[in-house]
């Protein structure tokens, strides 16, 4: 199971944002929370940008190592999720703020927000992980 890339640059949590990240792997997918948010954009501080990017250019990197580093990262198996969409958020639209929301099987839903430098590599990877299961509406 490979890592396939990372984004950065998410947002999760309401009332408060805190800033995340998502590792894609071939099949299953780590939601991470970075902390308090600091600066625009859904930026963590830099020593946790610093550690995404350390883990992330480790070789062999796998869903377990990445729970190991982060106990509160939340991990969805591919096959769980039943659709993904990725859309301009009602609250964000003259910012360029993006909604990307995970229906999982179950009934559960998991919702963030995400930088509008996020747009191109979400769309990349989820069309690649998931195909049909993905929409892009922005």
């Amino acid at each position: 199971m490979g890592l396939r890339g990372t984004v950065d640059r998410i947002g999760l949590g309401v009332p408060s944002i805190k800033a995340a990240a998502l590792f894609f792997f071939d099949d299953a997918l780590a939601i991470i929370p970075l902390g308090v948010v600091r600066g625009p954009g859904f930026r963590a501080n830099k020593k946790s940008r610093a550690a995404v990017t350390d883990l992330s250019g480790r070789t062999n990197l796998t869903p377990d190592q990445v729970q190991e580093e982060w106990n509160d990262s939340v991990m969805l198996s591919l096959s769980d999720i039943d659709s993904a969409e990725l859309r301009k958020a009602m609250q964000g639209r003259m910012f360029g703020t993006l909604d990307l929301r995970f229906d999982v099987t179950g009934g559960r839903t998991q919702a963030m927000l995400a930088h509008r430098s996020a747009k191109d590599p979400l769309k990349n990877l989820l069309g690649s992980l998931l195909g049909e299961r993905f929409k892009d509406r922005t």
